[in-house]
């Protein structure tokens, strides 16, 4: 939305009022005296530049050549000092290590040994002791201890290897070994040769490095390894470290490797020029150093005339520039005035008038054409932000609403002013507030990049709606962050609908289980209750003439009310329910007070308290109405489309009910009849003449159909016969006398016909029919027999109630016999498991049994089901493909009038997705996101039971506070994502050196805690907290990266005397891994309460 802020004129009163340092003109006017300046002190500083460059390029060129033949020098000596320690290796036989006196006159005899090695040379055993050694040798001190590694390592790899710098306070002057390895025997090593330079004597290295010397320049020799100084022009930097890694980043580069030359300022605040060439063996770098004060001496004067050059020039161009472009840019003044006082509002928003001059006319034409632009553009967006259908919503980094539109304001009953400023969670009802509130937070904090969830919101009057609000950061042109913009769109009918779905299914479910039904129809209306906010319901029956409203069933309804329409005729002008009934079609009276089909009841209905009805036909599978079903509201009232399928549903809900009812009640009435037509012949026998008039019918219809004999002999057969069985009687004559000579007409026909009863009623019977004829075969008469199957019908009718319930029920369902076989299924049935019907009629239920429960499970189940004849409880199955699913499962024990237990009905619904989210939220809740070990609250809950197992057992325990050392340093050279790749490495490494029984959680950043239990005594936590450090210390390739870092360690033991609680033992390894920090880092602490220095690692 485009936003237009007026500012007032700041007047700098730091200069004269006639120049005004804030107007185009004269930024124009400075800026374009500046733009030459900047042309002049740039081509000054190019110039300056260039000359510089140039000799910095010739003299690193000539240095670095200078260099280079210095370390092909040095290399050379190098080489062939190595070369003769192999000579004399060489020489050495195995007979001769068992003879030192031998040895010692092997190495006196070769002066050329003595020449290259001023501190002398000596012969050692594999083990590193001293088998010989020269007079004058270095090595007969305690000070060859130093160069032992050296000397491993070149038996370890059987090459010659030269020692870093070494020194003690044994000798005085430092040195350097160089140890080349005996001949071998039998593929091990025997021992090696050992050389010693001493690099303060006269040594061949100096020649190398021997010239004049600056306090910040001159030769020096470097081990890039060790970072230190091997010899140097001035010996006093021999074994000086070169600064820390980040302190000289060319002399870092250097130490990698890189060869060539620069410039930098180093340690000491110099700028030098220096080269660098490594040499191939040892890997050491020969550097060269010079002041740039002395190397580039003769570009400086050259450049302090440029600059003098460069002021006089730029004075002139002040001078004569700027009155002169003063007075050409004196029209656009003009205009800025006018431009100006527009956005004080002193003039309206207007076209300017366009000047002559090309430059200026099209500046004010672009601009009255950027005004037009801006006005159509903010009109647009305002008329889209506000006629949006969805609640749009702008809040501030504190939370509070700075921008709505007018969907939001109608949305929450609530004036757009009174909005604005209002903080955001105030808009969510108490129960979800504070989630709210934390995910908005979160949001703001960048702690994930959107949200799109439900909630349920509050508004101005209190009542309640469900919204789908969706939000993202905003940021403004800086990049700052501005807050959070969001759209709530009204998702309350969604909700209603899935609220009805699972009150549809509990409906259905009583359905099943044979519910009365006045239960059954206070169930459907409490629930379209519940699911309409302040509506009242009622289910209307109908008088069993079908011309008046009924007996109502209602919760809320008054009584008077209730009472008031039961009796009412039905018509297409009577009221809601009574046009229902009439029009068979629903009728919506959104407001009774004006509605002409509620004038001779409006009274009554205010009396009530009711302004809306809304009622819908209840029809039967025939089409037949059964009565209405309506909702009522206390205001005018529109339904939406929720509300009209809610309707639609709950009304298919109760012609099923009363169907059902129906049914029942027909079955009932033709068990009472035929257990009386039991007590005699169960069938009617009869004979009619040729126009279908009884001439005799046995005493048996008397119970059929309660006609007495009397009363039917003499009566044509189509005065006890319905409509629809009239015709198929003139059917069944037709085709008799249209096929006179076929077997049709001389066979036995069975037809049914529904028959009507003394009582008013009608029964089914099945019809076997034989027709008599003469000698001519024309038929004088009918005789046969009826038999009444208005049972068998009833029963049908049932089964097909029965089958219509089960088919389209959600919930699977599934029917078994008391021995466990599967009788039936339902479709729902085979969309959660994978098994057809056919594939699982006549199986065992056991086939979806998962193996997760125990069989003392399934056998307190069916125990519950014989003592209460149900059982409701979740249980894991498998699918037909093998996947397991969670059901949410109810079985019930149908049994008979005698109490014979029938079979079994179970009724389930699948919660998968449900269970895995809370296995999601509880593994959430316990274990770090990052490195899946404990979290805290995990950490305290082991902690605990690790004490209390401790003083059960009487063994003790330990627990490790853990701190890596140098992680800070990686995340902030690498970055985050490297650095959690980092502690994810080590996690699992620090884990892996722990025991089965020990915890290793993470408290955050670079801190872990570690509980280690089952001590057989206190210092046997040392091997464990070594593995640790070990652990922790190892390289960690990552990509193409290779880190390292170390662990300090803070421990603790328990039990203590007197006794600690756990977060007190926390805090003890804290202040001792704090201990291990000032230690030196890379070692443990053990806290003692005296603070005593304790058991520390070496």
């Amino acid at each position: 939305m485009v936003m237009f802020h007026r500012t007032r004129p700041h007047m700098n009163t730091m200069f004269p009022p006639r120049i005004r340092w804030t107007a185009l003109s004269t930024r124009i006017l400075l800026g374009v005296v500046l733009a030459f300046l900047v042309c002049v002190w740039s081509l000054t500083w190019y110039t300056s530049h260039n000359l510089r460059a140039d000799l910095e390029r010739r003299i690193s060129s000539q240095q670095f050549a200078t260099l280079s033949i210095l370390a092909r020098g040095l290399q050379a000596d190098f080489d062939d000092r190595m070369r003769a320690l192999r000579t004399v290796a060489k020489d050495v036989t195995p007979q001769m290590l068992a003879q030192p006196q031998a040895l010692r006159t092997l190495l006196e005899q070769r002066p050329l040994l003595q020449g290259y090695f001023n501190g002398g040379t000596a012969i050692v055993d594999a083990h590193g002791l001293t088998l010989a050694s020269t007079a004058n040798a270095l090595w007969r001190s305690a000070s060859h201890q130093l160069a032992l590694p050296t000397v491993l390592d070149a038996l370890h790899k059987d090459q010659t290897v030269v020692s870093p710098p070494l020194a003690d306070n044994t000798t005085p002057s430092p040195w350097i070994a160089i140890a080349t390895p005996l001949q071998q025997q039998d593929g091990q090593p025997v021992g090696a040769i050992v050389a010693v330079v001493k690099l303060l004597d006269d040594n061949f290295l100096d020649e190398f490095v021997d010239a004049r010397h600056d306090p910040s320049g001159g030769y020096y020799l470097v081990d890039p390894h060790t970072r230190t100084i091997v010899t140097a022009s001035d010996k006093r930097r021999i074994l000086q470290p070169l600064p820390p890694t980040g302190v000289v980043s060319a002399e870092d580069l250097f130490v990698q490797g890189r060869e060539g030359s620069a410039v930098y300022t180093n340690a000491q605040g110099v700028e030098v020029l220096s080269s660098n060439r490594r040499l191939s063996h040892p890997p050491w770098n020969l550097v060269i150093s010079q002041p740039t004060s002395d190397a580039f001496a003769p570009v400086v004067l050259q450049q302090r005339q440029l600059i003098v050059a460069a002021g006089v020039i730029s004075t002139l161009a002040l001078l004569l520039g700027l009155p002169l472009l003063r007075r050409q840019l004196r029209p656009m003044q003009e205009a800025a005035r006018a431009i100006r006082k527009m956005s004080q509002g002193r003039l309206p928003h207007q076209a300017l008038p366009v000047p002559q001059q090309a430059e200026l006319g099209n500046l004010i034409a672009g601009f009255n054409q950027l005004l037009r632009t801006l006005t159509e553009r903010e009109t647009l967006l305002r008329n889209l932000f506000d006629t949006s259908s969805v609640g749009i919503l702008m809040v501030d980094t504190q939370t509070r609403l700075i921008q709505v539109n007018q969907c939001m304001a109608e949305m929450f009953g609530c004036p757009m002013e009174q909005l604005l400023g209002m903080e955001y969670a105030d808009l969510i009802d108490p129960s979800e507030r504070e989630i709210g509130r934390l995910r908005t937070q979160f949001l703001l904090e960048a702690k994930f990049d959107s949200v799109d969830i439900d909630r349920l919101f509050l508004r101005r009057d209190g009542s309640t709606f469900w919204g789908r609000l969706t939000g993202r950061r905003i940021y403004g042109p800086d990049g700052q962050l501005r807050g959070l913009l969001g759209a709530i769109t009204d998702i309350t009918q969604r909700k209603r609908l899935q609220q009805f779905d699972r009150f549809r299914s509990q409906t259905l479910e009583k359905l099943a289980h044979d519910e009365s039904l006045d239960d059954i129809l206070m169930h459907t209306v409490q629930g379209v209750e519940d699911v309409t906010p302040g509506a009242l319901c009622s289910c209307v029956l109908l008088t069993p003439d079908g011309k008046a409203l009924g007996r109502s069933i209602s919760t809320r309804l008054p009584t008077f009310f209730t009472h008031a329409i039961e009796g009412l005729p039905i018509g297409p002008n009577e009221g809601s329910c009574g046009a229902a009934a009439a029009l068979g079609q629903r009728v919506v009276v959104e407001s009774i007070a004006t509605h002409p089909n509620w004038e001779p009841y409006k009274a009554l209905a205010a009396q009530a308290g009711l302004d809306a009805c809304w009622s819908q036909p209840i029809l039967g599978s025939d089409g037949r109405v059964l009565g209405a079903f309506a909702i009522y509201h206390p205001r005018p009232s529109t339904p939406t489309d929720a509300d009209i399928t809610i309707i639609e549903q709950s009304a298919r809900l109760a012609a099923i009910a009363i169907e059902r009812s129906e049914a029942a009640r027909r079955l009932r009435e033709s068990e009472e009849h035929y257990r009386l037509l039991t007590e005699g012949v169960s069938d009617v026998v009869w004979r009619q003449d040729r126009n279908n008039v009884f001439t005799y019918i046995s005493p048996a219809d008397e119970r059929m159909r309660g006609y007495a004999a009397h009363e039917v002999v003499g009566h044509h057969v189509f005065e006890l016969m319905t409509p629809q069985s009239i015709e198929t009687i003139k059917s069944v004559s037709k085709a008799r006398a249209e096929h006179p000579g076929d077997d049709i007409a001389s066979n036995t026909l069975t037809f049914i016909l529904e028959q009507k009863c003394k009582d008013g009623g009608t029964v089914w019977t099945e019809v076997r029919s034989t027709a008599e004829r003469d000698a001519q075969g024309q038929i004088t008469g009918y005789r046969g027999i009826s038999r009444d199957i208005t049972e068998r019908r009833a029963i049908e009718a049932r089964l097909q109630l029965a089958a219509s319930v089960l088919t389209h029920a959600q919930e699977g369902v599934m029917i078994t016999s008391p021995e466990g076989r599967i009788l039936e299924v339902n479709a729902a049935f085979s969309d959660i498991t994978g098994y057809s019907r056919e594939e699982i009629i006549g199986a065992n239920p056991r086939i979806l049994r998962s193996g997760r429960h125990p069989q003392d499970f399934y056998e307190t189940m069916f125990a519950q089901l014989q003592v209460e004849g149900k059982w409701q409880g979740e249980v894991w199955n498998r699918r037909k493909n093998g996947t397991l699913f969670a059901l949410n499962e109810t079985i019930s024990a149908v049994h008979d009038s005698a109490g014979q237990l029938q079979h079994y009905v179970a009724l389930f619904s699948d919660i998968t997705a449900l269970k895995e989210q809370q296995l999601r939220l509880e593994h959430s809740a316990h274990f770090d996101a990052l490195t899946d070990l404990p979290n805290r609250v995990l950490l305290m809950d082991r902690l605990h039971q690790a004490m209390a197992q401790s003083q059960r057992r009487g063994e003790p325990m330990a627990l490790v506070f853990l701190d890596l050392d140098g992680f800070k340093a990686v995340n902030d050279h690498y970055g985050h994502a490297l650095g959690d790749d980092l502690l994810v490495a080590l996690a699992a490494r620090m884990r892996a050196a722990l025991r089965d029984g020990d915890t290793l959680a993470r408290l955050g950043g670079d801190e872990f805690v570690a509980i280690l239990v089952d001590l057989p005594a206190k210092d046997a936590c040392i091997p464990l907290l070594q593995r640790l450090l070990l652990a922790a210390s190892q390289w960690v390739q990552i990509d193409d990266r290779q880190l390292q870092v170390s662990a300090s360690l803070g421990v603790t033991l328990y039990p203590q005397d007197p006794d600690v609680e756990a977060e007190l033992l926390l805090r003890q390894a804290d202040q001792a891994m704090y201990q291990a920090k000032l230690g030196g880092k890379n070692r443990y602490h053990l806290y003692t309460p005296a603070a005593a220095t304790g058991l520390q690692a070496p």
